[in-house]
């Protein structure tokens, strides 16, 4: 069989099996990506015998091995973002929001620390019985 055909069965064998793994999980996806593109991959096997054609051919059969490797990284992107939209939407499913509820109330903030005080010393002194009783802060004659 020449490297030629191989390369087809390869692209074939591969698109077939991108297809049947749709919705798969990303880990399979990843090592079938492995398996093909990768260093010791089935596509850099199929490049390692380029060497063993006659110089008229190389150009010809090099431009359809990085055609094929074009088209298979795509599928294989493809494939990837189909798995991590499912899991989005796997994951949106599981995580219901109701969105007409009322959303959490910002506490905005503390008194003043001396004006706590303050209230808290004419408690005691209500308590005790004395009257508070709001006036001018200073007193003149004039």
């Amino acid at each position: 069989m020449d490297l030629q055909t191989q390369l087809q069965e390869l692209k074939t064998s591969m698109q077939a099996k991108l297809a049947e793994m749709r919705g798969e999980h990303s880990k399979e996806l990843q090592e079938l990506r492995v398996a093909v593109l990768g260093k010791k991959g089935s596509l850099t096997d199929l490049l390692k015998g380029l060497k063993d054609l006659p110089n008229e051919e190389r150009p010809k059969v090099g431009k359809m091995v990085n055609e094929v490797r074009d088209v298979l990284t795509e599928a294989f992107d493809e494939a990837t973002k189909i798995v991590e939209a499912a899991k989005i939407q796997a994951q949106l499913d599981s995580e219901s929001l109701d969105v007409t509820l009322p959303g959490r109330q910002v506490k905005l903030g503390n008194r003043h620390i001396l004006s706590q005080t303050a209230e808290e010393i004419e408690d005691i002194f209500l308590g005790m019985g004395f009257q508070i009783v709001d006036g001018f802060e200073v007193e003149t004659d004039y």
